[in-house]
Formats: C-alpha cells, structure tokens, sequence
C-alpha cells in the first residue's frame, strides 16, 4: 500500500494545496508522525533523516537522505548516505537542483501529526538552505492532513476492520 499511496496519491495532493517539494525530518528520539506512513518500518533512524518529495512536472522525485542505509527504503526512494558532515550539503544540492518554488515542512497547522518538526531541525534547514530558500518554507499541514486521512480503496476494508476492533477495545 505504501508504493500505491506514494505513486497514486501523494503527487495530485501536493499539487492540491500548492506544494513542490515536500522534507520530512525524522530525528532519533524524536520521530514525525508522519514518518510511519510515508516510509516502510526501518529499524534504525540516524541523528537526523530526511525524506524530500518533490513535483518535477512529469512525476515525483522521492529521495531518503539517510544516516543508515536502508534495503527497504530502496523499494520506495532514492536513498542517499552521505557521511555525517556532508548531509547539509547533500540535502543543498538536492534543493539547489530542483528550485522549488514552495517547501513545505510539518509546522504550523495545529494537529499533533502535522506538526512534527522540532525548532532544531527547522534551524538546520534553514542554516543549510539559506535565506532565500527558507522564505519558500510553508506549512505542509493541509497536505498532510489530506495525505492521512485518504484511504486507497485497496486499503479501505482493512481501515474498516482496524476501526472496529479499535471501538470494541475502547
């Protein structure tokens, strides 16, 4: 399900609400909420990975930049194992590249799972992209939002089937 999703809907929804490129940062002890719908189970996150969608006009790009390789995350993205001190230039590189004209990030829209960056990691990107990348950072809350609560219809009797046992437990 998660290609299907990856390949199927997230692209039309990032055009939806106006975003070229998507960076989720999920950091050690600190994982987004979004992390686990947008990459498979890996069992070891780095200080900080990055996952970066983005809308090239004919299809979407998917990069993991990643601390650890990863063999599942092959499956769905074009991962990218810099050493330690050149994931800032890597991630630049990536963006600098592309030129989006909007980066959305998970801040700033009041929901728990929208707004997983910590000011850290924002601080990182910011210092990494410049000035006048970070003036094209917005919140990817609608996206987000949007992303999560859309099931495939592969996927909608098994949703079903979760909510049911989720309501007799509770």
């Amino acid at each position: 399900w998660l290609k299907l999703r990856l390949d199927n809907l997230l692209l039309p929804m990032m055009r939806k609400h106006g975003v070229s490129m998507w960076i989720v940062v999920n950091e050690e002890f600190h994982p987004d909420a979004v992390t686990e719908s947008i990459v498979p189970p890996v069992p070891m996150v780095g200080r900080r990975d990055f996952f970066i969608f983005f809308d090239n006009g004919a299809k979407l790009e998917r990069f993991a930049v990643v601390r650890y390789e990863e063999e599942q995350l092959k499956k769905f993205y074009t991962v990218i194992s810099p050493p330690r001190d050149k994931t800032a230039e890597t991630i630049l590189k990536i963006v600098n590249e592309r030129k989006p004209k909007t980066i959305a990030l998970n801040y700033g829209y009041g929901r728990g799972q929208t707004d997983g960056i910590t000011h850290d990691a924002y601080k990182f990107l910011a210092e990494t992209l410049g000035k006048e990348h970070e003036s094209r950072f917005v919140s990817a809350g609608n996206l987000v939002t949007d992303f999560l609560d859309t099931r495939l219809a592969e996927e909608h009797k098994h949703y079903l089937a979760a909510i049911t046992v989720t309501d007799i437990l509770t």
